[in-house]
């Protein structure tokens, strides 16, 4: 299983939680295929969640301003003032949240908090953390075994 960790300030990080922001938008292409999104909070320093991935999108800035601001949580100067000299943009569209967390960097083996994102291959410690309740140990079933 892929996993990434996003660097994201805890104003988005919350919106995330609260599942009102649905789609992060970064300058950078994704090339692998995720299925969790690691939350990591930069004010706190923490990873505060765990979501699923649903779908990434790799389309021009304004098409996808167009068809996706709404669920970015982003006003149009703050997405073009992330997004300048930046032809394409990359949305990663989350599902439900999996977990909340209280997670620090080192518990992933991880020493710096990445720019924009990294990829995580340690995502076991997420699943195990899960509680035991049916309706996880059936969510952290289906995460091991959907592609995407």
């Amino acid at each position: 299983m892929v996993a990434i960790l996003l660097s994201i300030h805890k104003k988005y990080s919350d919106l995330i939680l609260l599942g009102q922001k649905t789609i992060e938008v970064r300058r950078t292409a994704i090339k692998k295929n995720p299925s969790i999104a690691l939350i990591y909070s930069t004010n706190s320093k923490r990873i505060v969640g765990a979501i699923k991935i649903i779908q990434i999108i790799r389309c021009d800035r304004d098409s996808f301003f167009k068809s996706y601001s709404e669920q970015t949580c982003l006003t149009k100067h703050d997405y073009e003032t992330y997004l300048e000299n930046c032809e394409m943009v990359t949305g990663i569209v989350f599902g439900n949240l999996i977990k909340q967390l209280d997670l620090k960097l080192s518990d992933l083996c991880i020493k710096n908090a990445p720019q924009s994102f990294m990829y995580v291959d340690k995502c076991s410690i997420i699943l195990d953390s899960l509680n035991d309740s049916d309706e996880d140990i059936e969510c952290a079933e289906r995460i091991k075994t959907q592609n995407f």
